[in-house]
């Protein structure tokens, strides 16, 4: 059993405010109830002889007799209610906008190229891509949804995000996003688009770091203190380099694709 300060050092109480496990509504900490779900909350504390749990009107420990009394002051902890900071681990901190920022050219990139790669494999690569900048772009949003909703939904990060050492939850629950919530996540990227990427602008403007589609959606990125994200830095400024050279260079790329693609179809026949 977990003596008191183990538990206590992986919990923050923030003014005396928690979460109500079952509906997630913000409730003081001293109600025996909650008033939007009428859930019990579960007291109960540790006994500073044996550190074993008990209920929280014990006079004696059950375990070893030790009295209650002589401790007054000690903490309570609520088995029906998590404290409002305790979704933080003591090993993580809420991920900030530049490092999120290198994660998503990281996954852009890996998106062009299954685009590219799709494309390629169906053969109609030089008719649409050269003629409709819009099927590009379709394709393009396509991927994006199936690829953020399936990483989150499976790993509860992004192959971008992995080398940061970044981890999506449900901000209510703590545990890894549903396909519902992923999905509804990347849809609410429009928002932030739409509006010149103030949605994620926002992530650098609040002690949470959540962007607008992070408060839709009702998901929490948090990012490991001790990951070394040297690799991740490398890759994403590369990442960075190669979006810009295919939004503005020279169709370089796009030619040889071509090519190969005409090479291909040619031979095929």
């Amino acid at each position: 059993m977990k003596n008191f300060m183990e538990v206590a050092s992986n919990i923050k109480l923030k003014d005396n405010d928690i979460h109500c496990k079952q509906c997630g509504k913000k409730i003081s900490s001293s109600k025996n109830f909650c008033k939007y779900c009428g859930t019990k909350i579960i007291k109960y504390m540790f006994c500073e002889e044996c550190r074993e749990k008990m209920q929280e009107d014990a006079k004696f420990c059950d375990n070893c007799g030790y009295p209650v009394a002589a401790y007054e002051t000690t903490p309570v902890i609520r088995e029906n209610a998590c404290p409002l900071d305790n979704k933080l681990r003591v090993d993580e901190e809420y991920a900030g906008f530049w490092i999120r920022l290198g994660a998503f050219f990281i996954d852009l990139i890996i998106i062009h190229f299954i685009v590219c790669y799709i494309a390629l494999l169906n053969g109609f690569f030089v008719q649409f891509y050269i003629d409709s900048d819009t099927t590009y772009l379709l394709m393009l949003f396509l991927l994006i949804v199936g690829y953020y909703t399936a990483t989150l939904s499976i790993f509860s990060t992004t192959f971008g995000k992995m080398l940061f050492g970044l981890r999506i939850v449900d901000s209510t629950t703590n545990e890894k996003v549903s396909v519902r919530k992923a999905l509804g996540r990347v849809l609410s990227y429009l928002a932030s688009v739409l509006l010149f990427g103030l949605g994620f602008l926002a992530i650098s403007f609040n002690e949470e770091k959540k962007g607008w589609h992070d408060r839709i959606a009702g998901t929490q990125v948090f990012r490991e203190k001790n990951f070394n994200i040297t690799l991740g830095i490398i890759v994403a400024f590369i990442c960075f380099i190669a979006t810009i050279y295919i939004l503005f260079g020279p169709p370089i790329i796009t030619n040889y694709i071509i090519k190969l693609t005409n090479y291909i179809a040619a031979h095929a026949n």
